[in-house]
């Protein structure tokens, strides 16, 4: 084995191996990975290529990205094998890269003999979701959504329900226990499988706690349908604590893991590697049940808050609020981690000097620290509720400056007041944002597919992608087609660099496809996502997108696009190549 040997002026090369990146999931691992990366002059090569030997989804087809990872190309990776996991088992490494060092592969979620790991406390979560369900709800016909059987973290969850479940003194009910594989069509089947073929009532079942949000999410969409009442008649439990988990309806009640600090603590162990600090053991992260109105809860019920710390009243409120100082930053920044590890640090000084502003009787001054920090998490692209999570812990620790002093508290009530207002009309303003986005994004997309698939030659393809990538946001972008004949060569068939438009003589240039760049491409060290281009049946070649310019979900409609119109090239330029030889069951082919 060749391992990869560059000078100390070339920018270590990471590789981020993944399943896709259309995912919360995914994605926010992927940020916490990139933060780092970036903060160490590292560049990162995000693969997202697919489920291990999935029958599903073409995942022999995406698979087929993995060919790309040599190990000479490389100086560490990242695998999700949790993911990339779902359908064979644990390690995927000899999968992916056999020749690769393991002590220089940092698995996320499964730990792997020989490689160092980043976990998740899975067991203690669920443990906590049941008993919560028991105690505070009263619900005792608990079942169960399970994740894939290959999949040790889907494992360790359902174990743990098994042993909530015993320790309760309560009855375990196989009908109540049903299949499942992180995929969002699994909720909609779980309920047709309880309710029409197991033909269970309701007075049998009044819980269901889910291996998963992206299964949860669709459960509580299918029972809505159905007309069953949640949490009223059935109490519903998911996995994760994704964004959209906060605007379902009901809101989910769900176990939030650390994602962005899982993807940060996944690339520093590369990185120590790399340096000759190799980590033995598995670093444990741990979870948080976020209970909310799917389970009976409120946002601030028991689960979402602790205690409130004892108070002193024999101190004014500034004096107590400039002691606590270190305190009432620690919660508000706990409330909302990874919004705010993406800032700048100086937010602590202003946003400190806002409530100090306040409490002296310049409210003006803390509307607008809190207005400004709410923008720089919208900004940032951070969850648009993390905003009422830094309120509500900002509100428990200025209630214990303030004591059990009557006018103190109003005045906290009233600076609280107005930050609530605010939160609400940020959370408001970035959904419609978003909204906004996501419709333009659609729109924009289906006008590029329906001209790229027009293109007669790889000459007016590449004329068309120029024009037409640059109304998405990108400015950096690569097309690559594989050498017929020697499918570990490619060449670009089109390429925005930097918004320039590469020159046929840059295009001309045929390179390893591993190293995934010509060597006349001068680059600094970024994060890029490198897409699988195929049909059905053949490996076409491979895009390159420099990340952060758009949406992660943008990536993967390109790719379905630009797959579509190379493969129309393929087939003889034929509008409905793709429609006959490709059918994508991930992306609706806009």
């Amino acid at each position: 084995m060749q391992e990869k040997s560059s000078p100390s002026n070339t920018p270590q090369r990471i590789g981020f191996v993944v399943d896709w990146i259309d995912e919360f999931y995914q994605t926010t691992v992927l940020k916490g990975a990139a933060q780092v990366a970036e903060s160490n002059g590292a560049e990162l090569i995000v693969l997202p290529g697919g489920v291990i030997g999935a029958e599903h989804d073409h995942g022999a087809s995406r698979n087929g990205l993995y060919q790309l990872i040599q190990a000479d190309c490389y100086d560490g990776l990242v695998l999700m094998t949790g993911t990339l996991g779902n359908a064979r088992g644990l390690d995927v490494s000899k999968d992916i890269c056999p020749e690769f060092p393991k002590d220089r592969i940092c698995h996320v979620a499964i730990d792997v003999l020989g490689s160092p790991s980043v976990l998740i406390d899975n067991k203690v979560g669920v443990r906590k979701a049941v008993e919560h369900l028991v105690r505070v709800h009263q619900r005792t016909k608990i079942g169960f959504l399970r994740g894939p059987v290959h999949n040790a973290e889907a494992e360790a969850r359902y174990s743990a329900y098994l042993e909530a479940m015993e320790t309760r003194g309560l009855k375990v009910d196989p009908r109540l226990i049903v299949a499942g594989d992180f995929r969002r069509e699994a909720g909609v089947q779980a309920v047709c499988t309880l309710f029409d073929e197991r033909n269970v009532q309701l007075d049998e079942i009044d819980a269901i706690v889910a291996a998963s949000d992206s299964m949860a999410l669709t459960l509580l969409e299918e029972l809505r349908r159905r007309g069953i009442k949640v949490p009223g008649q059935i109490a519903v439990i998911g996995f994760d604590d994704i964004e959209e988990a906060r605007f379902t309806v009901p809101p989910l009640s769900s176990i939030w893991q650390p994602l962005f600090e899982q993807g940060r603590e996944a690339m520093q162990t590369v990185l120590d590697a790399i340096s000759g600090l190799p980590r033995s053991r598995p670093r444990v992260l741990a979870t948080v049940c976020r209970f909310r109105r799917s389970c009976g809860c409120t946002s601030e019920e028991l689960g979402f808050l602790t205690e409130r710390p004892k108070s002193d009243t024999r101190m004014t409120l500034e004096a107590s609020v400039m002691r606590r100082r270190e305190q009432i930053i620690e919660e508000v920044e706990g409330s909302a981690p990874l919004e705010l590890a993406q800032t700048d640090p100086q937010w602590k000084d202003s946003f400190f000097a806002g409530i100090l502003a306040g409490i002296r009787d310049r409210p003006e001054d803390f509307r607008d620290s809190v207005d400004v920090l709410l923008e720089t998490i919208i900004v940032s692209g951070g969850e648009v509720t993390a905003g009422m999570n830094m309120i509500s812990a900002l509100r428990r620790q200025l209630s214990v400056c303030a004591g059990d002093h009557p006018g103190q508290l109003r005045q906290v009530e009233s600076l609280m007041h107005d930050a609530r207002i605010l939160a609400s009309d940020a959370i408001e303003r970035a959904q419609a944002y978003r909204r906004i986005g996501v419709e333009r994004f659609t729109r924009v997309v289906a006008e590029m597919s329906t001209k790229l698939v027009q293109a007669s030659s790889e000459a007016q393809l590449s004329q068309f992608i120029n024009e037409e990538l640059p109304r998405t946001g990108l400015r950096t972008a690569l097309l690559c087609r594989y050498d017929g004949q020697d499918p570990s060569q490619a060449f670009v068939v089109a390429g925005l660099w930097e918004g320039r438009p590469l020159s046929s003589v840059e295009m001309a240039e045929p390179f390893r496809a591993a190293d995934l760049f010509p060597s006349s491409l001068e680059r600094d060290a970024q994060t890029w996502v490198v897409q699988p281009i195929y049909s059905e049946t053949k490996h076409l070649g491979f895009a390159v997108f420099k990340w952060g310019e758009a949406p992660g979900y943008l990536y993967e409609i390109l790719r379905t696009t630009l797959s579509r119109a190379l493969c129309g090239l393929e087939m003889g330029s034929s509008p409905n190549a793709w429609a006959l030889h490709h059918n994508d069951g991930r992306l609706s082919n806009l």
